[in-house]
């Protein structure tokens, strides 16, 4: 009578884990959705897990912070797309670990702002778009580059030459306007044929001279007789004109000074346009002007 009883227990507990089993089956095979191609194609992205070189699909949402030894990012285009939560403002700081700001990439106006913030919270680098891009120290502006000009308060320091429209140089007289008179004046020579000619001042003047004082004087020692000079500045079409003329009964004389301007090389043109027989001149650089 004992034994029929386990018999009867035991099939009925066999028959309960021969259904379960079978349930259970019947539900992974109603579950389980096959791949959508033929292998190795169209397989699902794998969990994460602690292996390496593991691909992510869609979008990665992390609620908390993400501990990183290193992070290296990289983008299918030409772009790496860094968004924000705020409807105008943009801003990426750097942080250390005992979270001291070391600075920050900002934007801010829908776009109209964008640049470096340094430590403190303050424009380092602005670029204002479409319009200009300034550089500050302090939360002080020291240069703005416009569209067509650059400001630069306070002084430029400069290791070299600093060019304008080809003009180079390295140092600038020091002290009042830049004159620089002549201990001893430079007397110049003429060709006396009525055409244009170019002369050097670089001996009379220096290699940062824009302009050259020029003192003339000119005479004749007979009725009549006529000394014309002309000049004008390199390749100009304007000239500057020094005459002296006698008429009647007795010899003339004429004398004065001017400032030429001069071109990179220290160059002027000059031309003795008329000069007879006893007619006279005499020509000097006494002084310059950088």
């Amino acid at each position: 009578m004992l034994n029929k009883k386990i018999s009867f227990i035991s099939g009925v507990f066999s028959i309960i884990i021969i259904s379960l089993v079978v349930g259970l089956g019947i539900h992974f095979v109603i579950a389980w959705t096959g791949p959508s191609a033929s292998p190795p194609d169209g397989n699902v992205s794998p969990p994460i897990t602690t292996a390496g070189g593991q691909t992510i699909g869609g979008n990665l949402t992390i609620t908390g912070n993400l501990n990183l030894d290193s992070l290296s990012l990289h983008s299918a285009s030409d772009y790496l797309n860094y968004g924000s939560n705020l409807d105008t403002v943009s801003r990426m700081a750097f942080k250390d670990a005992q979270l001291d700001n070391y600075g920050s990439v900002y934007g801010s106006g829908d776009g109209a702002y964008f640049g470096l913030l340094d430590g403190d919270g303050n424009w380092s680098y602005l670029a204002a778009k479409d319009s200009y891009t300034a550089f500050r120290v302090n939360n002080i502006e020291r240069m703005r580059i416009d569209t067509d000009s650059v400001d630069m308060p306070g002084d430029l320091n400069v290791d070299g030459q600093i060019c304008m429209s080809g003009d180079c140089r390295s140092s600038w007289s020091s002290g009042g306007s830049g004159f620089v008179w002549k201990s001893s004046p430079t007397t110049l020579s003429f060709t006396e044929d009525g055409a244009w000619h170019d002369i050097d001042l670089t001996s009379a003047t220096s290699s940062n001279a824009s302009y050259a004082i020029i003192s003339w004087a000119a005479w004749n020692t007979q009725d009549d007789h006529i000394v014309d000079i002309r000049f004008r500045k390199n390749g100009s079409s304007s000239t500057w004109e020094a005459a002296a003329m006698s008429g009647g009964d007795a010899p003339g004389r004429g004398s004065g000074q001017f400032i030429m301007a001069l071109d990179s090389g220290q160059i002027m043109e000059y031309k003795v346009a008329t000069k007879h027989v006893y007619g006279f001149y005499e020509v000097e650089v006494v002084g310059y002007i950088e």
